[in-house]
């Protein structure tokens, strides 16, 4: 399933580009156009990622932020800050409990599917996009393709979502072969984790 990213915007056509890039990059995308729409749309389905306005008509998007900061179920959420002219000292905002970047409207899109792909990384590898690897493992989501080594490994659409996630969370793999071998045990099948 693709990421989904809730895009709160009060301009018509930054709203239109920044959601059109993220549809074209195999996001799933949903608007807001106001503090109170995203925070309906918040509440009705938690979305990965909120890419945000600095100033929106009925609220500042910087206090809709503070007030995601202080919810339990929305503390965590990244959030991408939109604003039209880089603020200095905007990085730091004191908001860094939870993933958090300004970013100027006036962007090349290039750059935004970058930043996403990055906050995805770091939060969630299996919706980023990219190829994930593992060893000889390596996983390309948008080719819906596996290989180990140069081979191609055919598995339907439930093997591949778990595989992937399996490999987005790497501590797993890690954990299972640290007991495997503290327990001594082995397969036929069973290789050594890297």
């Amino acid at each position: 399933m693709a990421a989904s990213i809730l895009v709160v915007e009060d301009e018509p056509a930054i709203q239109e580009l920044v959601s059109f890039t993220c549809t074209n990059n195999g996001y799933a995308v949903r608007r807001a156009e106001s503090a109170r729409a995203a925070q309906d749309a918040i509440r009705h389905e938690l979305p990965d990622l909120v890419i945000l306005d600095w100033m929106l008509p009925d609220r500042a998007g910087i206090e809709l932020l503070r007030d995601l900061r202080t919810d339990e179920r929305t503390k965590a959420l990244p959030i991408i800050l939109l604003t039209a002219k880089p603020r200095r000292g905007t990085r730091s905002l004191g908001l860094t409990r939870a993933p958090t970047t300004t970013w100027s409207s006036r962007f090349p899109r290039a750059e935004l599917v970058s930043r996403l792909r990055a906050v995805f990384r770091r939060r969630a590898p299996e919706h980023s996009g990219e190829a994930l690897a593992y060893g000889s493992l390596s996983i390309d989501p948008s080719r819906h393709e596996v290989r180990v080594g140069s081979q191609a490994v055919k598995m339907g659409l439930a093997e591949f979502k778990l595989l992937k996630f399996l490999v987005g969370i790497r501590s797993v793999f890690s954990l299972a072969a640290s007991c495997l071998t503290a327990c001594g045990a082995t397969t036929s099948s069973s290789r050594s984790v890297p």
